[in-house]
């Protein structure tokens, strides 16, 4: 069976169906996740934050972004995909400014 190729990225309109809603919960009562607005710049120099960056503006632990974007389109996620059986993955994300807005206007939108 051959699965169709397509540009288009898929964005889930409601969050909660693909994230668990306690995740969800959590992350909508921060205040500074409520009361972030980005600084919008141009696509090849937006800023890119850390995840611990992020963690910090939206007031949310380092594990909640991660679990937030892991699976997100257009984050740089550096590392290796699986540990060994003695090494856990180290992984690195770059999250853009771009994707971190719609993933905040996603969250936002209720």
């Amino acid at each position: 069976m051959k699965i169709p190729f397509t540009d288009e990225p898929t964005v889930s309109s409601a969050p909660e169906d693909e994230y668990p809603i306690e995740l969800f919960r959590d992350v909508r009562k921060s205040k500074k996740f409520r009361e972030w607005q980005p600084q919008l710049g141009k696509l090849a120099t937006e800023k890119h934050y850390s995840v611990n960056e992020l963690a910090s503006l939206w007031g949310v632990g380092v594990d909640t972004i991660r679990l937030l974007f892991e699976k997100e389109n257009g984050v740089l996620i550096i590392g290796n995909a699986k540990g060994t059986r003695s090494k856990r993955r180290y992984r690195t994300f770059k999250i853009p400014e771009s994707v971190a807005m719609r993933v905040h206007s996603r969250f936002s939108s209720r």
